[in-house]
């Protein structure tokens, strides 16, 4: 008799223990105001020094100044977005 005490005790341990719903999970996602380091001073290229290039390069190197400072621009644009 004891046993069968024993073992209802259990068993409705078990099944009271798996009644009770599991606590739901959220996220909370936090935005961060990030910080960007100040510009480093870009050495001054003059037209002498690229006098030895064709036309073409110095056309190539400008449109890529251009678009490496668009691209920083953009950059910096999207951390200060971060600040509110």
């Amino acid at each position: 008799m004891k046993h069968l005490k024993n073992l209802s005790l259990i068993i409705f341990l078990m099944i009271s223990g798996c009644a009770h719903e599991a606590p739901k999970v959220q996220y909370v996602y936090v935005s961060v105001p990030l910080e960007h380091s100040s510009r480093p001073p870009l050495p001054k290229v003059t037209v002498s020094d690229l006098s030895c290039l064709s036309d073409q390069t110095k056309g190539t190197l400008a449109r890529r100044d251009t678009l490496q400072k668009g691209y920083i621009d953009e950059l910096e644009a999207i951390i200060d977005s971060t600040k509110k």
